[in-house]
């Protein structure tokens, strides 16, 4: 039966002391771990040593030597042996650079990966809400809360329908007359560009326009 786990992910541990006097590889890397208090003093390393077995011969909790980086990073394994060729890993801890970690599991990391994602989300909000608070001060009413406009219903969509005005279509026709005075030379450029490339020269001619009352179609051009 597996021990119970302790949860020490918060938790970094170092000894220099231990790292002055001797090397730190993959022959000597459970002894440093050994010194650590992810270390479980009743696991199966010490009582092989003491019992003089290997670790296949015993049932219970164990630490190996999962990976490593000589000399940077190791991996150590806290696993349960179950049977002499079945192990069941239980927690990974890393030796950084004479650090020792304990990994942390997927749900913590997706939990404070999220943690994060969600202060970014509302530093952003609030950000917003102090950009449009000098905004909503010139908005009349009593109220002066920021909310996000509903969904237009059927009713109002007929209401926001209304019969454009003689002042809006002079308006109309004043922008639509200066855009074609403004992009009359270009569009000259452009004609007589392609009349140049082709094999068979063609015409331009120059929109006729007449103040703020479109030309009658079937006009004569000049």
């Amino acid at each position: 039966m597996a021990a119970k786990q302790t949860d020490l992910v918060g938790t970094v541990w170092r000894d220099d002391m231990w790292l002055s006097n001797y090397p730190l590889n993959h022959h000597t890397a459970v002894d440093y771990f050994a010194c650590s208090p992810f270390w479980d003093p009743g696991c199966n390393n010490v009582r092989a040593r003491l019992e003089q077995r290997a670790l296949t011969d015993l049932r219970g909790i164990e630490y190996t030597l999962d990976s490593c980086q000589e000399p940077h990073l190791f991996v150590i394994c806290k696993q349960e042996r179950q049977s002499a060729d079945a192990a069941v890993p239980v927690v990974f801890y890393y030796v950084l650079d004479g650090s020792v970690y304990q990994t942390p599991t997927i749900h913590g990391v997706l939990s404070a990966r999220l943690s994060r994602c969600m202060y970014s989300v509302q530093c952003a909000f609030l950000r917003l809400q102090k950009d449009l608070d000098p905004l909503m001060k010139t908005v009349p009413g009593p109220s002066k809360v920021f909310s996000l406009p509903s969904l237009p219903t059927q009713h109002s969509k007929l209401q926001m329908r209304r019969v454009p005005s003689n002042e809006d279509m002079h308006s109309t026709n004043r922008i639509i007359s200066h855009v074609l005075r403004k992009n009359a030379l270009a569009a000259l450029g452009q004609q007589q560009q392609s009349s140049m490339l082709s094999s068979e020269p063609s015409e331009f001619h120059l929109p006729h326009v007449r103040g703020n009352t479109p030309a009658a179609s079937g006009a004569p051009q000049s």
